[in-house]
């Protein structure tokens, strides 16, 4: 059974990076041409002076970047300890005796498998388009 999963696993990501690059509503091959990124009226793509030097607009990207990452692992770190994440791990470590206690194995192991199509999708298009 895990083997068959990881083909249609393989199979969704092919499809779905497929599906991107030839949709030309989300310009096809060569990929969305986007503005520079507007926070609160600041405009990120223009450096900006701090201590008599100029500082890249890099720093202002990088900093987003750092902001986001921290946001995601505190997201991470509250869903491990969910309902969800208390399940999910239960299930890795033994199916049997998740499934005493009521938890629906299958259930998870189709939340996992989506979960997983949706992330090595997600990483494959990043791959594509850099």
């Amino acid at each position: 059974m895990g083997i068959i999963r990881r083909w249609w696993t393989i199979a969704f990501g092919l499809l779905f990076s497929s599906f991107l690059q030839v949709n030309e509503h989300l310009g096809g091959s060569e990929g969305l041409q986007i503005e520079g990124l507007r926070l609160f009226g600041w405009d990120m793509s223009t450096g900006f002076e701090w201590g008599g030097g100029e500082v890249s607009f890099y720093f202002a990207y990088c900093v987003l970047a750092i902001l986001v990452f921290l946001m995601a692992s505190l997201l991470a770190h509250a869903i491990e300890w969910s309902a969800i994440g208390v399940n999910l791990d239960a299930t890795r470590n033994d199916e049997l005796v998740s499934s005493t206690f009521g938890i629906s194995t299958q259930r998870l192991e189709n939340y996992g498998l989506l979960a997983g199509e949706t992330l090595s999708s997600a990483w494959r298009v990043h791959s594509i388009a850099a």
